[in-house]
């Protein structure tokens, strides 16, 4: 193959009026387009999966989403007769991506709030594509190409055009040739596409990247200002194996190499796309979180001359609380017609009075062009949290059978049953966002409600509950099959690192519907004194019910709390004296417990120790008995208490508050030494905690020397 590169120009239609204006592009502003690198190969079992999810999306939006299926890695290679769908570039592009495993996916090559590669598991590529539908794009991209039989060559023209400012001064257009119709062998563990298989035993392969046409960097734009218009043209040398009536050439803008503007699609074969998507009327910027519950946000219209626009305030918060927002200091309760200019913003500040209810409260600020009322709106979108400890979050991937269920209310009556007025509810994307703008400090314990949902944790979940529990968070979470999917079904090292280095479970088997009841640990001093228990099925097909087994590591911090009635383990209680975090960790989903009175009494006991809720007055004055001798000390210190039967941890710490020495010690202790011959003089104090969450008083010992 070869490509011979025939022209590009650049020039200003702004400064050149009509004699070089462009002839296939649409110069009106418009939404961007989706484009899919979905990282694939012939052996990858779970590949066809991806497929299906990919050409869901598609068939959601076909005008606006692309897919380009790049077969690379160790599962792309062929074996004997084999066809080879690689390419020079897709070992380039996957490392670029980040693909750690296959099948991943890069979405407008955008890395997505919680990740740090633009690869993504498959599971998130439908909400990553729902996001980017909703952005502007300030490029449009224009793709017309012809083939000429004779030479076997395509002649390919492109036209790239600014109807708003790029953040960087230096853009690139990357060109690509994909064919569909593709036949061949592919793994399938589902099988998840057996549509896609033929009755001669071949897969189907579709959207198959050929060749970048432009390279693994495509071709430099120098200029990205508004009223810019760049024009290329190609001349390709198609390989004479392809059939050029089931190939497409993909045109696409990039802001770096890892940020995609913008694209196109068109039949190589004598296809023209002017780049239209959906009419553009503006954009509202992120919400900027200024103080207390106020967010200032940005409206810009991208509508030639003056423009007026509907904005309206809408919301799911409680009847007593109360919002207003300002825009050129005029006061609106819930809407306003404003006027705006092309391309300047005008700053809007939403405000927010929570009132006596707690509650995860949701705004809309919605922005509507007047004379294009069919255009699709702007909206803006404002997460307030206000009086919430204890937060229950509803994991939103998809469930193990493709249904919906809704076992939150387990949960709510749980909390409720503890005597909680402070509770409220949310979804994980919800919890990212608030935690993005640092609304999550007065949320002492999560409630993670995984239930039977594919991928049970993700990497951004586990990126937030790591440093959520570090800062002394509580964490109830109940999963079937989270450990299975962690450990045997394309868990990441993201994944893995949380459930190994927080959970401190050792993942042994995926289980069966045999295990039907639970027995407790009654040497436990937190669930000890419950009675055994059922389990079931909570959906659909009760043969899908697989409660994991998951033993405490050997670092001492995990408990078993639950066993089954095959003696396997179903249940873990951590406690890191470190972070001072507590987690309590179900084998399977809270809703599995058929007695609706159990499941309330896990949820209420575990509230009760997250909170450290006292037991007994006995128990209390054994905690008073601490003291130490000899005090002053120059060698060696005992610290000396009543026994009590439960574990516990000694702290000391300096005058000035930090943390010097901390010791776990085992039920019905007496007294530890504390060598403190290396200790800097002066006083220090020191308290006993135990697992239960009592805490001494605090008291003084005095180094000497």
């Amino acid at each position: 193959m070869k490509k011979l590169f025939i022209l590009i120009t650049f020039f200003s239609i702004l400064g050149l009026g009509n004699l070089l204006a462009q002839t296939i592009v649409t110069t009106d502003p418009q939404l961007k387009t989706v484009i899919l690198e979905e990282y694939t190969g012939i052996h990858c079992g779970y590949c066809p999966d991806g497929h299906v999810i990919a050409g869901n999306i598609q068939a959601s939006d076909p005008d606006r989403v692309i897919l380009m299926n790049i077969h690379a890695g160790s599962y792309a290679v062929p074996s004997g007769s084999e066809p080879d769908f690689r390419t020079a570039y897709g070992e380039d592009l996957a490392t670029q991506a980040g693909v750690t495993g296959y099948p991943a996916g890069a979405v407008n090559r955008h890395i997505f709030a919680g990740n740090t590669a633009t690869s993504m598991s498959r599971s998130a590529w439908a909400n990553a594509a729902d996001e980017i539908l909703q952005e502007s794009t300030p490029v449009n991209v224009g793709l017309e190409s012809v083939w000429d039989s004779v030479t076997g060559e395509l002649a390919i023209n492109v036209e790239v055009y600014y109807t708003n400012s790029s953040d960087e001064s230096m853009n690139n257009l990357h060109v690509a040739i994909l064919e569909n119709g593709l036949e061949g062998p592919q793994t399938d563990y589902g099988p998840y596409n057996a549509a896609n298989v033929l009755p001669n035993g071949n897969y189907v392969h579709g959207h198959v990247m050929r060749d970048l046409i432009t390279g693994l960097n495509g071709e430099s734009i120098s200029t990205t200002s508004a009223g810019s218009l760049y024009t290329a043209s190609y001349t390709y040398s198609v390989d004479p194996s392809w059939d050029i009536d089931n190939c497409n050439i993909v045109a696409f803008v990039t802001e770096t190499q890892e940020e995609i503007l913008n694209g196109t699609e068109t039949a190589a074969n004598g296809g023209s796309n002017d780049g239209t998507t959906v009419l553009n009327i503006g954009e509202l910027s992120e919400p900027n979180f200024v103080s207390g519950n106020s967010y200032s946000i940005d409206a810009t219209s991208f509508m030639a001359g003056s423009e007026d626009f509907i904005f309206t305030l809408t919301s799911n918060a409680p009847s007593n609380w109360s919002s207003s927002f300002d825009i050129g200091g005029s006061n609106y309760s819930s809407q306003a017609t404003i006027s705006m200019a092309n391309l300047i913003s005008q700053s809007i500040q939403v405000n927010v009075a929570a009132g006596a209810t707690p509650a995860v409260a949701t705004y809309e600020l919605n922005m509507e062009s007047v004379s294009n009322p069919a255009a699709i709106q702007k909206i803006a979108e404002i997460i307030v949290i206000d009086g919430i400890t204890d937060l229950i979050v509803n994991h939103d991937q998809g469930f193990g059978d493709g249904a919906v269920y809704d076992h939150s209310d387990d949960y709510t009556d749980g909390l409720a049953f503890a005597g909680n007025a402070a509770f409220g509810e949310t979804e994980t994307q919800v919890l990212l966002k608030l935690a993005n703008d640092n609304k999550l400090g007065d949320v002492v314990n999560i409630y993670y409600n995984i239930g039977w949902t594919f991928p049970g944790m993700t990497e951004d979940i586990a990126l937030f509950l790591a440093p959520y529990l570090d800062n002394g968070g509580n964490l109830f979470i109940s999963g079937q099959d989270m450990a299975w999917d962690i450990y045997d079904n394309g868990g990441t090292t993201v994944t893995q690192n949380f459930f190994s280095d927080y959970l401190h479970g050792d993942y042994v088997d995926d289980g069966s519907p045999a295990r039907n009841n639970v027995d407790i640990v009654v040497s436990d001093v937190i669930f000890g004194g419950m009675s055994s228990f059922a389990i079931s099925g909570a959906y659909a097909n009760a043969a899908n019910f697989y409660p994991d087994n998951v033993e405490p590591d050997n670092s001492g911090k995990a408990k078993a709390i639950f066993t089954y009635n095959d003696g396997k383990n179903g249940g873990l209680r951590v406690e890191s004296w470190g972070s001072h975090y507590k987690i309590v960790y179900l084998c399977f989903d809270l809703r599995s417990i058929t007695d609706v009175s159990v499941r309330e009494q896990v949820v209420k006991i575990s509230h009760d120790w997250f909170y450290g809720a006292l037991t007994t007055e006995a128990f209390e004055a054994k905690l008073q008995s601490l003291t130490s001798y000899p005090n002053p000390s120059n060698n060696f210190a005992t610290i000396e208490y009543t026994a009590i039967d439960e574990e516990a941890v000694l702290h000391i710490y300096d005058i000035e508050g930090k943390l010097v020495y901390s010791k776990e010690v085992a039920s019905n202790t007496t007294s530890i030494n504390v060598d403190v011959k290396s200790w800097d003089m002066g006083y220090y104090l020191y308290n006993l905690t135990t697992a239960n969450g009592n805490v001494s008083q605090s008291m003084t010992l005095e180094v000497v020397r």
